[in-house]
């Protein structure tokens, strides 16, 4: 799950850097490709982690947390937009998952 998790920050990290639609899209369609990936990876660790009992609770905390984790970012991406320039809310978030799964893989 490391290197999905990096690659899909890698891959939101180069979003705001071409200037051709045609890479763009190729960047685009690799960030989806690895954040499905890891989407999954991240439901079944959840999922394999808890008791037959409490599945649909740990399942249904981690959409929760997931829906909560969205708003704040958000917020934050358009203070970030406004302040500099449009891509500077991929470039800081895409170097936030990439250190995340750097330190997911050595901790």
């Amino acid at each position: 799950m490391p290197i999905t998790l990096f690659l899909t920050g890698l891959f939101v990290f180069l979003q705001p850097i071409p200037n051709q639609l045609v890479i763009f899209l190729v960047f685009a369609t690799l960030f989806s490709f690895n954040n499905s990936i890891t989407q999954i990876s991240l439901n079944t660790l959840v999922s394999n982690n808890a008791s037959e009992k409490d599945q649909g609770l740990a399942l249904g905390t981690n959409q929760s947390v997931r829906a909560l984790g969205n708003a704040f970012p958000s917020m934050l991406s358009g203070v970030a937009a406004a302040l500099a320039t449009p891509g500077t809310p991929l470039i800081i978030a895409g170097t936030i998952m990439m250190l995340t799964a750097i330190a997911y893989k050595f901790l």
